[in-house]
């Protein structure tokens, strides 16, 4: 593939080699590097979308503070503590410093989705923080506006193709830098004053008695031509140097700011505090009936205490024996061991069973209260768990409509950012629109300027040779005069002798010389001059064609504005 050096003389019919001085090797590579830089800013303005094929991808970085410069910042990767496996970075406004460190936080960053910021000064900040040790760097990916061979090398004349550069724009680079060429070759088109070397004879010393002749012999007057200005100082000069302005737009700018990110929201339960159950009441005590006894074991007893009784012998009188419970089963014992009287003994059994089954009849009745009083408790039980229910279910309702507030809150916020988004997006999109339209405008009247200066100075070159051939008819003119006022003055001058006669043949043959050589230098100046117009005339037309095609280029990809809706024609 050919050198972009030998591209450029294809395009231009120029000689750009070690040798040349317009365009230099030195200037046609500053050229392609500044064709880099402008086929980039021109191609992002009307497709944004292929940013990815001008991105450069930076070195990976193992401390915070990378700073890409003015380059725009496509994407940043962090890598995750395992080689080769690196994860995209969310773009954090700054004041979340802090918050991506805390674990606590909602906006805590891990390795696995880590976050970068940055500062004032353009440094790249990256959190988690990277480090040396392992597998923790960044990377940062930007457009790049540091334009080099395909090797890494400087991109220079002899290179033949552009790193971090879509391979399809590199022929807009080679025109650019072409276009460039042609320009500096036009602005160093110079073109030198006539000047005419022959000086006429002088006129021959004769007697004063044989020739009366004392008009001077005409001289060519070289004519003055147009001071000459240079594209850039006419472009940039007052309004009656260019006629149609200077309206560039400049670099594009962005008035509006886009809207703030709205900080993620800590949305968390309120949570249920503890449901108190009111107190219980008292559970119920079943009480047995007691045996109240006298004697020795004079106590509060129930029956199953009879083993306790202290067994004496019977003395059958009334303050054991008849009114003690606990003595009944000795004294009926004793009826039936030792008296041997089964009437005795059957009656004291019988009194016994009486008594028993009074007992039962009271416990009966003991337990009848305890259950209703059981009954009266398990009541008040199941009221209060039943109010406690009721309590935790308002509890949680309460706590339900907190978290709907909370939500319903940032779904809002979320609907106005959208909304403010929306009103960002179409008020960029009208800046980029009306900043094409400038640049549109700006071109043209660019172009147009460029045209009416080449013809400026095609017209000041034309009539400046106009004026050299009025010159040199009006020398003709005067000089026949003076040949013929001489043939005159020779006619009527009597000569005394030869020697005078040779002096004015000499003279008229030295002034025919003189003419001769005149008008042979006025003519071989005029070739000149009309060469060099022709020649800068035909790299006007190559400039032009070169930034046709160039703008051209951009012009087909820049996109099109939506069709109108017809409107139908009322009957």
């Amino acid at each position: 593939m050919a050198d972009f050096q030998s591209q450029a003389m294809g395009l231009t019919g120029l000689t750009i080699d070690a040798s040349s001085t317009t365009p230099s090797r030195a200037e046609f590579s500053t050229f392609l590097n500044d064709g880099v830089i402008d086929v980039t800013n021109r191609w992002l303005l009307v497709k944004p979308q292929d940013i990815d094929s001008f991105t450069r991808e930076g070195a990976e970085q193992t401390s915070n503070g990378f700073n890409p410069g003015t380059n725009k910042i496509v994407s940043v990767i962090r890598e995750s503590g395992t080689d080769g496996e690196w994860y995209p970075c969310s773009k954090k406004p700054i004041n979340l410093q802090y918050l991506v460190t805390d674990v606590d936080s909602l906006h805590y960053a891990s390795k696995y989705n880590p976050v970068y910021m940055i500062t004032q000064n353009r440094n790249v900040h990256v959190y988690p923080a990277p480090s040396g040790a392992g597998n923790d760097g960044f990377k940062v990916l930007y457009v790049n506006y540091s334009p080099e061979e395909t090797d890494g090398t400087a991109l220079d004349h002899a290179s033949t193709g552009i790193k971090w550069f879509p391979e399809d724009k590199v022929y807009l680079v080679i025109l650019y830098a072409s276009m460039r060429s042609v320009q500096a070759k036009m602005a160093d088109t110079t073109i030198t004053d006539l000047t005419v070397t022959v000086v006429p004879p002088d006129v021959p010393l004769l007697a004063s008695t044989s020739i009366s002749f004392s008009q001077a012999a005409p001289t060519y007057t070289k004519p003055s031509i147009t001071t000459r200005v240079s594209f850039e100082d006419f472009f940039n000069g007052s309004e009656d140097a260019n006629p149609f302005g200077d309206s560039d737009p400049g670099a594009l700018t962005i008035s509006v700011s886009a809207p703030t990110t709205p900080i993620d929201p800590v949305i968390a339960s309120p949570g249920v505090g503890a449901i108190t159950i009111a107190a219980l009441p008292t559970a119920p005590v079943y009480t047995p009936p007691v045996i109240t006894t006298t004697g020795s074991d004079s106590t509060t007893l129930d029956l199953t205490k009879l083993d306790t009784a202290s067994w004496t012998d019977a003395d059958y009188d009334f303050d054991d024996e008849n009114i003690d419970p606990l003595k009944w089963f000795q004294l009926a014992g004793d009826f039936i061991q030792n008296e041997e009287d089964s009437e005795l003994a059957q009656a004291q059994l019988q009194k016994i069973s009486t008594y028993i089954q009074a007992y039962s009849v009271a416990m009966q009745s003991r337990l009848n209260t305890f259950n209703d009083q059981n009954v009266d408790f398990q009541a008040g039980i199941q009221r209060n768990l039943q109010q406690a229910q009721i309590d935790m279910q308002d509890a949680h309702k309460e706590a339900d409509l907190t978290l709907q507030a909370a939500l319903q809150d940032y779904t809002l916020e979320l609907q106005l950012f959208q909304a403010e988004v929306a009103k960002y997006q179409a008020q960029v999109g009208d800046e980029v629109q009306e900043y094409n339209t400038k640049l549109q405008r700006y071109t043209t009247e660019l172009t147009t300027a460029f045209q009416a200066w080449g013809k400026t100075e095609t017209d000041s070159l034309q009539q400046y040779t106009a004026d050299i051939q009025s010159e040199l008819n009006e020398f003709n003119k005067e000089n026949a005069a003076y040949q013929a006022q001489l043939q005159v003055s020779i006619q009527n001058a009597q000569l005394e002798n030869q020697d005078e006669q040779f002096k004015v043949q000499k003279y008229q043959a030295e002034y025919a010389g003189y003419t001769a050589e005149v008008n042979e230098q006025v003519q071989a100046y005029t070739q000149n001059l009309q060469a060099d117009g022709i020649g800068y005339q035909w790299l006007q037309d190559q400039y032009n064609r070169l930034k046709a095609e160039y703008d051209a280029a951009f012009m087909i990809a820049a996109p099109k504005p939506p069709p109108q809706p017809q409107q139908r024609a009322r009957r």
